[in-house]
């Protein structure tokens, strides 16, 4: 409910200022309330199907509506000459919506992931409105139609079937947690280096995405590896 809270506030404030550090930080927020929102379920003795509807919806707004109005603003304060082409950023809404609705019923997403999650989709486009209001050098290339390149491949990647690994941890164990354990490492190295070489934090959130992303691909690859040393 917080998370749900959250991304109704971020689209309430984008709409009345016009800017984008406040709801994207709530968007931010509301990214980790959704990370922890299990663990404190099972330790409250609270989760069951309830919570998992109520997760879905509250992630269709904060992690869905919420991005996707922003980056409409965003394109539009680039350059509003084409209003329907700045419009576009809206099917952020609708994949992320149809992805949600497809893990609810997908019995094959309890170890992992297939398609990018909401929540990655979200933060890399906060980071992407907070980069152009920051006026870094990557703003200058900044235009409707390089945005809306991302929103489409942003997109496919939401309803694709690529396997990607769940970052809820289910026990804490190196050798089983090995991607995830390297995907933080490496993040917080990406962003320490965006912060302290570029100027900005928020450079190094698409360089954690494609991380993920090329982690991913690696453990799924091992996995094979394991599976045929296994049958021989």
């Amino acid at each position: 409910m917080g998370n749900l809270i959250c991304g109704t506030l971020a689209i309430w404030v984008l709409h009345d200022t016009g800017l984008f550090a406040l709801p994207s930080t709530l968007v931010a927020f509301a990214a980790i309330l959704d990370l922890f929102d299990g663990f404190v379920a099972r330790l409250v003795k609270a989760d069951g199907p309830m919570g998992k509807q109520l997760d879905s919806l509250a992630d269709a707004v904060s992690f869905g509506v919420a991005p996707a109005l922003m980056t409409v603003e965003l394109s539009q304060q680039i350059d509003n000459s084409s209003a329907w082409f700045t419009f576009l950023p809206l099917l952020l809404a609708v994949a992320s919506v149809y992805r949600l609705a497809k893990f609810n019923v997908d019995t094959r997403q309890s170890e992992q992931f297939l398609g990018l999650p909401t929540p990655a989709n979200a933060l890399f486009w906060i980071s992407v409105t907070i980069i152009y209001q920051e006026g870094s050098f990557v703003a200058d290339h900044l235009n409707p139609w390089s945005i809306n390149l991302f929103v489409l491949l942003m997109s496919l990647l939401m309803v694709s079937e690529l396997p990607l690994i769940a970052l809820k941890f289910k026990e804490y164990s190196w050798r089983k947690n090995l991607p995830r354990y390297t995907l933080l490492l490496l993040g917080a190295l990406s962003l320490a280096v965006s912060h302290f070489a570029l100027g900005s934090v928020f450079l190094g959130v698409p360089i954690l995405l494609l991380l993920y992303l090329l982690i991913s691909v690696w453990d799924r690859r091992r996995n094979q590896a394991y599976e045929i040393s296994g049958r021989h």
